[in-house]
């Protein structure tokens, strides 16, 4: 067994650390002068291959990195150790100094560095193979996006954007998923910052692997049911989360690899989006609710939603809860808590897959609640159609050219369902019992484009849940970028100051 150990003051950029011999593991760890620094930190094998990502918000013990998926720590990559210069890249600050220490070895591990007992796990990955990832990348080439743990069409409960204590959050992957277990959800997808998982635990709750493509400054994005390993840092060719080619860059590569990109929180200081010239045809959804607590922002991304599907961008809307917290106590019936699933995407999918669940969600076959549950059937001249769903040719063919929805909302004793047409509220009706459905017909033959969404409002006018529309006719897209979405929308450009 060979170890080694070496103190950078002052570090440097870039560190290296040698391996002699071809091992079967590689143990580490490191120490930075100060804590909860938020130091983003890469490994990169000798042969250019992404190994470990880290960013300082919880610390880190040994990191094992191993042939083995499950002999690999989690923010590690697993795959062969070949001997040769190991890079230590700081892509985001760095210390004033770092102490790093390492062994290789083949064979048996140290008993420190032998994993974590108790935990069953679902490999997603088998990291660096041979015909891996290019550029360093590796992909998740054991996730099975297919399989389904319920078959079936109907409505999902879910969650889209959720963070564990492998970037910032305060839960383990596990605890994650009990705690989504508990509150009744069947699918959620993890979003760490920049951090992709290689396994999971295993568990019935259909985990989605996903990445939270974070410019720590300028704004954040999800790529829901991403594959491959995406290089956003600053070093590569186009600058990554740093400028707006390289931003476009990774959003185009996510969605030829079929994931569903969605911008966060995207006008919430100091996470708002400041890429002015992002394409909206780079976007599948806009996250419109993110959190409860944030109310304000909420009511403006609908008027940024509902100008957007006026101008032809038929974009999905969706809530993520962006959890990052733990459950504390006496908080279990608090009406605007960080917890996962609140609020709720319910996908109506045709599986409890991933590849089922993604596909629905960027077609808008979804609500977004903070409690109420809706059934939702839409028909136009006898057809069953999804929310999401193109009405043209079913109001052209039908009798009487008329949308009816009937929608049946559980949940609040008291408020109204609000008919929103082409960005306006067309009607308003009132919730008179804990259990009522509501029949609303939309008269559309002859128009031109038109759309409708529909809103369920407490008493006070808080928003409770959303649907996304279902839509007539077409509209050549008028606006190009994220400004121009805004501009037509009412509202500035925003700006990230921090305090």
């Amino acid at each position: 067994m060979e170890s080694n150990r070496i103190v950078f003051d002052p570090a440097p950029e870039r560190a290296s650390l040698r391996v002699e011999e071809r091992a079967e593991w590689l143990v580490f760890s490191f120490e930075f002068d100060r804590r909860e620094s938020w130091i983003f930190m890469n490994v990169w094998d000798s042969e250019g291959r992404i190994r470990f990502s880290y960013l300082d918000v919880n610390r880190v013990g040994e990191v094992t990195v191993h042939r083995d998926s499950l002999l690999t720590s989690e923010l590690a990559i697993p795959g062969d150790i070949p001997p040769g210069e190991w890079q230590i890249e700081f892509v985001r600050g760095k210390p004033k100094t770092v102490a790093l220490t390492w062994r290789t070895g083949s064979g048996a591990l140290p008993a420190a560095a032998e994993g974590q007992p108790g935990e069953e796990w679902d490999v997603w990955s088998d990291g660096h193979t041979a015909g891996g990832g290019e550029g360093g990348a590796y992909t998740l080439n054991r996730y099975d996006w297919t399989d389904s743990r319920e078959g079936g069409r109907r409505w999902y409960r879910g969650d889209f954007h959720a963070h564990t204590v492998l970037s910032d959050g305060e839960m383990t992957a596990g605890q994650l998923t009990g705690q989504a277990a508990v509150r009744g959800l069947d699918f959620f997808a993890i979003t760490d910052h920049n951090i992709m998982q290689h396994r999971w635990p295993k568990s019935a709750v259909r985990v989605i692997p996903g990445i939270e493509i974070t410019s720590f400054g300028r704004g954040d994005w999800n790529a829901i049911g991403l594959d491959r390993w995406p290089d956003w840092r600053h070093a590569s060719r186009d600058g990554g989360i740093g400028t707006q080619e390289g931003m476009d860059r990774l959003m185009a590569e996510a969605g030829r690899r079929g994931a569903l990109r969605s911008l966060n929180h995207p006008l919430t200081v100091p996470w708002a989006w400041m890429f002015a010239d992002t394409p909206l045809s780079e976007l599948d959804a806009l996250e419109i609710v993110n959190t409860p607590a944030d109310g304000e922002n909420t009511e403006k991304m609908l008027i940024v939603w509902s100008a957007a599907w006026n101008e032809g961008v038929r974009l999905a809307g969706l809530g993520g809860s962006d959890v990052h917290g733990a459950p504390k106590g006496g908080e279990a019936d608090a009406p605007h808590r960080e917890e996962i699933g609140m609020p709720a995407t319910y996908v109506e999918a045709e599986t409890l897959s991933a590849a089922a669940i993604v596909d629905a969600a960027r077609a808008g076959r979804a609500y977004v609640s903070l409690g109420p549950v809706l059934g939702i059937e839409v028909t136009a001249g006898g057809r069953r159609l999804p929310l999401g769903a193109d009405t043209t040719e079913a109001v052209d063919e039908s009798a009487d050219g008329k949308v009816r929805v009937r929608l049946a909302a559980s949940g609040l004793d008291a408020g109204s369902v609000n008919v929103i047409e082409n960005g306006g509220l067309q009607a308003s009706l009132p919730i008179e019992a804990r259990d009522q459905t509501f029949e609303i017909a939309l008269d559309w033959r002859g128009e031109a484009y038109r759309w409708a969404r529909f809103e369920i409002r407490d008493p006070d006018g808080a928003l409770q849940a959303f649907t996304n529309p279902v839509f007539y006719g077409n509209r050549d897209a008028g606006v190009r970028t994220w400004q121009q979405l805004l501009a037509r929308a009412g509202f500035e450009m925003p700006v990230n100051a921090r305090p």
